[in-house]
């Protein structure tokens, strides 16, 4: 029996020994509170294995069964009838192993409950539980146009002059939380799936240490100085403190910037005319001052002859925009059952890609200009397009008024480079009407040929958008147009109205901001005057 400190320090606490006695004496002392039973065999293990004097867990236990067994056993034996010396060391051994069990039982259930491991990992592996973030895939891929897209078939599908890329697994969890982070900050009482979890919350602190951000922290995207500008990168200390005061306040309008671009991406790849125009992200102002530039020109000269000076009056135009909220809504049951995080951000991502795609293309063929973007087909006066004058108002269409659309805007306007983004316009019967214009009268074949499933005419692809009237066509050069994108989507919910009430319902609002315009004039032509 090894007479550790330990040992000594407890056998003269419990069995009337001297602290300074012999080594001989605390041993008859160890051995008689064996044999009482004051001294068990799992207080015997604790107090020969401290620290200082560890030695291998074997060779431990023998010395113990040993000494124990040789000072005890005979004793036992003797004060007990029917037992002999080995029965007392075979009931030792097995107290013995169940204590050192236990020990070690005890051991694996706290590095479970620390660190969330199962206990069994080798010796001085230490178990951490994964963060949130790394429950996800991160795998992502590049993205390209399907080889029979209706435009840029087989590129890469381009946003804001940089190639979009598949959303990742933990992209979507990102989006789902940010999402939910949003409706928690309205403070209104939410579906049990909707509502911020540990793990959303943990999610939002990885984007805030990892991901970039865009938009506006303090303030609508005003000029205030209290207003922080974040576009496209990580944010500061300073930056995620005043983000969570944002969140707090329900003012919260930055978000990861994957939560903006991934919405974007649906128009990008699936819509008629969003693909085709000049994108620029902007972070703050419910305004743009910007300029086009126009190309100087050159003239002959005869020797001798005076040179008339290039002047630049006139080159460079103002390009004011105004920046025009726009909303899509979503209805969703209040008992709308709990969901997984990504999940959650994948529906986000698909819903709203689908209105967004709708909405874009609206605005980009009619909007009003006054309340929304201005559109190619919209009070087109103001725009200086070429306007074309039927010399039957009115009537059937004729190739000659497809002709004249297309010859109406100058050469360098219709460069081949641009041929992918130079499109005829208008709703489908339009171009129904378009593609049944008979080679004669009594020749029923097709001027255009029989493939109208192509949506082509005369080598250039013909947009449907279905707002469009029948009497309006166009054609434009698409590259054009320009259109400044606010950054920073931002989300709400509401819950009041009777309606809502009664249908046990919430409607969940997300608000983007647009602006845009043809910024060439000349890059365009319509006509208002084709078949009602």
């Amino acid at each position: 029996m090894k007479m550790t400190e330990m040992l000594k320090t407890w056998l003269a606490e419990n069995c009337d020994v001297a602290a300074d006695a012999s080594d001989e004496d605390m041993k008859a002392a160890a051995t008689g509170a064996i044999a009482d039973g004051t001294l068990t065999p799992e207080k015997l293990v604790e107090l020969t294995t401290e620290k200082a004097v560890e030695d291998d867990e074997d060779d431990l236990s023998k010395m113990i069964q040993d000494t124990v067994a040789k000072a005890v056993a005979d004793q036992m034996a003797k004060q007990t009838p029917g037992l002999t010396t080995d029965d007392v060391a075979g009931a030792i051994d097995k107290a013995l192993e169940n204590a050192k069990t236990k020990a070690q039982d005890d051991t694996d259930a706290k590095a479970a409950a620390l660190f969330g491991g199962d206990g069994d990992e080798d010796k001085g592996t230490r178990v951490r539980v994964k963060a949130a973030a790394e429950q996800y895939s991160t795998t992502k891929s590049a993205l390209f146009h399907a080889e029979d897209a209706k435009h840029f078939p087989g590129e890469p599908a381009m946003y804001a002059n940089r190639q979009l890329e598949t959303t990742s697994q933990l992209e979507k969890a990102v989006i789902g939380a940010t999402f939910k982070s949003h409706l928690a900050a309205s403070g209104r009482p939410l579906p049990r799936g909707l509502r911020m979890t540990d793990h959303d919350r943990d999610l939002m602190a990885y984007a805030m240490r990892e991901m970039p951000w865009s938009g506006i922290i303090h303030g609508e995207g005003t000029e205030d100085l209290g207003a922080i500008k974040v576009d496209g990168r990580k944010l500061s200390d300073f930056e995620i403190k005043a983000l969570l005061d944002d969140s707090d306040s329900g003012g919260q309008e930055a978000v990861p910037e994957v939560f903006d671009t991934a919405i974007i991406t649906t128009p990008v790849l699936h819509g008629e005319l969003f693909p085709l125009v000049n994108t620029v992200p902007i972070g703050r102002g419910s305004s743009v001052d910007g300029f086009s530039i126009g190309n100087p020109t050159f003239a002959n000269t005869a020797e001798g002859s005076a040179i008339t000076p290039f002047t630049t009056d006139g080159m460079i135009e103002g390009f004011d925009t105004t920046i025009y909220p726009a909303v899509g809504a979503l209805e969703i049951g209040n008992d709308f059952e709990e969901d997984s995080t990504v999940s959650i951000g994948a529906t986000i991502i698909e819903r709203y890609g689908e209105k967004a795609m709708e909405w874009l293309d609206n605005q980009i063929a009619n909007g009003d200009g006054t309340t929304e973007p201005k559109g190619v087909l919209n009070a087109p006066a103001g725009q200086s397009f070429t306007a074309i004058t039927r010399a039957a108002a009115g009537a059937a269409p004729t190739v000659d008024d497809y002709e004249s659309l297309l010859f109406s805007i100058a050469k360098q306007f219709r460069p081949a480079s641009d041929r992918a983004r130079t499109v005829f316009l208008s709703n489908d019967t339009t171009y129904q009407r378009a593609r049944s214009i008979q080679v004669g009268a009594a020749d029923e074949r097709r001027v255009f040929n029989m493939t109208h499933t192509d949506y082509m005419l005369f080598g250039y692809p013909y947009k449907v958008q279905n707002d469009i009237g029948n009497q309006s066509c166009g054609f434009f050069n698409l590259k054009h147009y320009r259109m400044y994108r606010r950054l920073g989507l931002s989300v709400r919910i509401e819950t009041g109205g009777r309606a809502l009430a009664l249908a046990n319902k919430s409607l969940i609002v997300v608000r983007m901001r647009f602006g845009g315009k043809i910024e060439q004039s000349g890059a365009g032509s319509y006509s208002t005057e084709m078949q009602a």
